[in-house]
């Protein structure tokens, strides 16, 4: 019986095993230099094994922007927003939240690699929207209900701040410490010494009731 259960929660987590597997590989090679077998052999699994699971890189890649959104929704939830939170502390949570992923090694990287593969094949730029955009844009949503944003300026405020956290993580990857561009740590430094905040680094200020 209890061998029975190893291999139920064995094949549970194969599908885990070989998108972890999958991201390191792509992060140190490249995408398109990374095969199946090479998973394969990273991970101590047969080839076939992973055929099991996934039909093609893309879809393994979809996988892969998948659990790393995932990965980040803990994140968030582990800030603790609450519905009736002031809206300046949902926006220092917020900016909490993002700072932590921005200050992972492999965050960065994964995003400016999906989004540098993105620029050149339309089918992966469609993965990244639907496996991870679009749910970040419905939790934004969400969080600009709650600071009371006319649809508007939720969308101006998600768009400043994506740009703003996608050029860090792009400067970052590209120029690690010799970054000669403004940091994500250095933006949330110098939003929480202004007095109002993120708020006052946007431009928020007076703008957030209906």
């Amino acid at each position: 019986m209890e061998a029975n259960t190893t291999r139920v929660r064995r094949k549970d987590t194969r599908a885990d095993e070989i998108i972890d597997s999958a991201i390191t590989l792509f992060l140190n090679k490249g995408f398109e230099n990374v095969t199946f077998s090479d998973i394969a052999k990273h991970g101590k699994m047969a080839r076939s094994t992973i055929y099991l699971y996934f039909k093609d890189k893309n879809e393994l890649l979809r996988a892969s922007v998948h659990k790393k959104f995932k990965d980040h929704i803990q994140i968030f939830a582990a800030s603790k927003i609450k519905s009736d939170d002031p809206s300046e502390k949902v926006m220092e949570k917020l900016l909490g939240v993002m700072h932590k992923m921005f200050m992972t090694d492999e965050y960065p990287k994964f995003m400016t690699l999906v989004a540098s593969l993105a620029t050149r094949d339309p089918v992966i730029a469609e993965i990244w929207r639907e496996e991870s955009l679009n749910h970040v844009k419905e939790i934004w949503r969400e969080l600009a209900l709650q600071l009371h944003l006319t649809e508007e300026l939720s969308n101006l405020y998600l768009t400043t701040l994506f740009s703003i956290f996608f050029t860090a993580c792009l400067t970052k990857t590209c120029f690690k410490e010799e970054n000669p561009f403004l940091s994500f740590t250095d933006f949330t430094k110098i939003a929480k010494s202004q007095k109002g905040g993120i708020y006052a680094v946007l431009g928020m200020e007076n703008t957030t009731v209906q």
